[in-house]
Protein backbone atom coordinates (compact mmCIF):
# COMPACT_ATOMS: atom_id res chain seq x y z
CA UNK A 1 0.00 0.00 0.00
CA UNK A 2 1.48 3.46 -0.81
CA UNK A 3 1.52 6.94 0.74
CA UNK A 4 -1.35 8.79 -0.28
CA UNK A 5 -0.61 12.86 -1.04
CA UNK A 6 -4.02 14.90 -0.90
CA UNK A 7 -3.60 17.86 -2.72
CA UNK A 8 -6.37 20.43 -2.12
CA UNK A 9 -6.51 23.25 -4.58
CA UNK A 10 -8.71 26.08 -5.00
CA UNK A 11 -10.16 28.72 -7.96
CA UNK A 12 -9.40 31.31 -5.38
CA UNK A 13 -9.43 32.85 -1.41
CA UNK A 14 -11.75 31.36 1.37
CA UNK A 15 -13.52 28.59 -0.96
CA UNK A 16 -12.93 25.99 2.06
CA UNK A 17 -9.67 24.41 1.22
CA UNK A 18 -8.26 24.88 4.93
CA UNK A 19 -11.35 23.62 6.09
CA UNK A 20 -11.27 20.70 3.30
CA UNK A 21 -7.34 20.06 4.07
CA UNK A 22 -7.76 19.92 8.09
CA UNK A 23 -10.72 17.82 7.79
CA UNK A 24 -8.89 15.18 5.63
CA UNK A 25 -6.14 15.19 7.61
CA UNK A 26 -8.35 14.51 11.05
CA UNK A 27 -10.53 11.98 9.57
CA UNK A 28 -7.32 10.43 7.51
CA UNK A 29 -5.02 11.05 10.67
CA UNK A 30 -2.45 12.31 8.64
CA UNK A 31 0.35 15.17 8.31
CA UNK A 32 -1.55 18.58 7.38
CA UNK A 33 0.64 21.15 5.35
CA UNK A 34 -0.15 23.99 3.35
CA UNK A 35 1.69 25.95 0.76
CA UNK A 36 1.77 28.83 3.43
CA UNK A 37 4.09 26.25 5.97
CA UNK A 38 6.75 26.68 3.65
CA UNK A 39 6.51 30.53 2.59
CA UNK A 40 6.26 31.25 6.30
CA UNK A 41 9.25 29.43 6.74
CA UNK A 42 10.99 31.81 4.48
CA UNK A 43 9.59 34.66 5.69
CA UNK A 44 10.29 34.13 9.23
CA UNK A 45 14.42 33.08 7.96
CA UNK A 46 14.33 36.85 5.67
CA UNK A 47 12.68 39.10 8.68
CA UNK A 48 14.50 37.16 11.60
CA UNK A 49 11.44 36.12 13.74
CA UNK A 50 9.80 33.19 14.27
CA UNK A 51 6.78 31.51 12.37
CA UNK A 52 5.14 31.21 15.63
CA UNK A 53 5.21 35.20 16.07
CA UNK A 54 4.13 35.05 12.54
CA UNK A 55 0.91 33.55 12.61
CA UNK A 56 0.50 34.80 15.78
CA UNK A 57 0.00 38.07 14.37
CA UNK A 58 -1.87 37.11 11.32
CA UNK A 59 -4.98 35.26 14.27
CA UNK A 60 -5.75 38.45 14.41
CA UNK A 61 -4.85 40.13 11.16
CA UNK A 62 -5.50 37.95 8.31
CA UNK A 63 -3.92 40.61 6.21
CA UNK A 64 -0.52 41.13 8.40
CA UNK A 65 2.26 40.21 6.10
CA UNK A 66 -0.17 38.83 3.30
CA UNK A 67 1.43 40.99 0.48
CA UNK A 68 4.96 39.98 1.35
CA UNK A 69 3.75 36.14 1.59
CA UNK A 70 2.61 36.20 -1.52
CA UNK A 71 5.89 38.40 -2.83
CA UNK A 72 8.31 35.40 -1.33
CA UNK A 73 5.80 32.81 -2.66
CA UNK A 74 6.42 34.52 -6.39
CA UNK A 75 10.15 34.69 -5.82
CA UNK A 76 10.00 30.86 -4.34
CA UNK A 77 8.43 29.94 -7.60
CA UNK A 78 10.25 32.21 -10.02
CA UNK A 79 13.38 30.38 -8.56
CA UNK A 80 12.65 27.28 -8.81
CA UNK A 81 11.62 26.19 -5.97
CA UNK A 82 7.84 26.87 -5.07
CA UNK A 83 6.05 26.26 -2.11
CA UNK A 84 4.26 23.51 -2.89
CA UNK A 85 7.70 21.39 -3.65
CA UNK A 86 9.11 23.09 -0.78
CA UNK A 87 6.89 21.26 1.80
CA UNK A 88 7.95 17.83 0.15
CA UNK A 89 11.19 18.73 1.68
CA UNK A 90 9.36 19.38 5.39
CA UNK A 91 7.38 16.53 5.70
CA UNK A 92 7.39 13.85 7.80
CA UNK A 93 9.05 10.83 7.08
CA UNK A 94 5.91 8.32 6.70
CA UNK A 95 2.33 8.57 6.11
CA UNK A 96 -0.49 9.88 4.15
CA UNK A 97 -0.42 13.63 3.94
CA UNK A 98 -2.70 16.42 2.82
CA UNK A 99 -1.13 19.36 1.45
CA UNK A 100 -2.80 22.72 0.74
CA UNK A 101 -2.94 26.35 -1.11
CA UNK A 102 -0.83 25.33 -4.21
CA UNK A 103 -1.85 28.06 -6.62
CA UNK A 104 0.16 27.50 -9.77
CA UNK A 105 -0.12 24.84 -12.75
CA UNK A 106 3.61 24.03 -12.68
CA UNK A 107 4.35 24.13 -9.44
CA UNK A 108 0.91 21.71 -9.15
CA UNK A 109 2.23 19.16 -11.89
CA UNK A 110 5.93 19.45 -10.30
CA UNK A 111 4.92 18.64 -6.92
CA UNK A 112 3.07 15.59 -8.18
CA UNK A 113 5.97 14.33 -10.06
CA UNK A 114 7.97 15.28 -7.37
CA UNK A 115 5.50 13.00 -4.80
CA UNK A 116 5.81 10.13 -7.13
CA UNK A 117 9.36 10.49 -7.36
CA UNK A 118 9.16 9.80 -3.46
CA UNK A 119 6.31 6.84 -3.45
CA UNK A 120 3.11 8.65 -2.98
CA UNK A 121 -0.23 8.12 -4.74
CA UNK A 122 -1.44 11.56 -5.54
CA UNK A 123 -4.52 12.82 -5.55
CA UNK A 124 -5.86 16.51 -6.08
CA UNK A 125 -9.15 17.92 -4.82
CA UNK A 126 -10.30 21.05 -6.38
CA UNK A 127 -12.75 23.55 -4.10
CA UNK A 128 -14.67 26.05 -5.20
CA UNK A 129 -16.97 28.59 -3.68
CA UNK A 130 -19.45 30.21 -6.23
CA UNK A 131 -20.62 34.12 -5.08
CA UNK A 132 -18.14 34.31 -2.71
CA UNK A 133 -16.77 37.67 -2.63
CA UNK A 134 -12.52 37.24 -2.14
CA UNK A 135 -9.54 39.10 -2.24
CA UNK A 136 -7.32 39.15 -5.85
CA UNK A 137 -4.56 36.72 -5.12
CA UNK A 138 -2.07 34.94 -7.51
CA UNK A 139 -4.25 31.47 -7.80
CA UNK A 140 -4.30 30.68 -11.18
CA UNK A 141 -7.69 29.67 -12.95
CA UNK A 142 -5.90 26.95 -14.98
CA UNK A 143 -5.60 24.64 -11.39
CA UNK A 144 -9.05 22.89 -12.32
CA UNK A 145 -8.00 21.33 -15.75
CA UNK A 146 -5.90 19.22 -13.55
CA UNK A 147 -8.57 17.89 -10.86
CA UNK A 148 -9.10 14.13 -9.83
CA UNK A 149 -12.42 15.17 -7.72
CA UNK A 150 -14.05 18.69 -7.77
CA UNK A 151 -15.95 20.11 -4.71
CA UNK A 152 -18.77 22.89 -4.73
CA UNK A 153 -18.74 24.52 -1.50
CA UNK A 154 -22.51 25.79 -1.81
CA UNK A 155 -24.20 24.07 1.12
CA UNK A 156 -22.57 24.53 4.44
CA UNK A 157 -19.72 23.18 6.60
CA UNK A 158 -22.39 20.17 6.70
CA UNK A 159 -22.67 19.05 3.53
CA UNK A 160 -18.81 20.23 2.69
CA UNK A 161 -17.91 17.06 5.26
CA UNK A 162 -19.93 14.86 3.65
CA UNK A 163 -18.82 15.49 -0.33
CA UNK A 164 -14.97 15.27 1.38
CA UNK A 165 -16.46 11.95 2.85
CA UNK A 166 -17.66 10.51 -0.73
CA UNK A 167 -14.30 11.27 -2.04
CA UNK A 168 -12.40 10.21 0.37
CA UNK A 169 -14.17 6.37 0.20
CA UNK A 170 -13.98 6.75 -3.58
CA UNK A 171 -9.95 6.77 -2.89
CA UNK A 172 -9.76 4.14 -0.08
Amino acid sequence: MSKKLYLVVSDCPQSGKTVVSTFIASYKKCERMSSSDAILSRVSKLAGITVEEIKKHRLSDHNFCRAELISVGNKMADDGYPPGVACLDMLPAAGDVVIDGIRRVWELNETIKRAKKIGFEVFVIGITRPAVITTQDNTESDLFNFLDYKIVNDKGLGELEKKVLEILEKIS
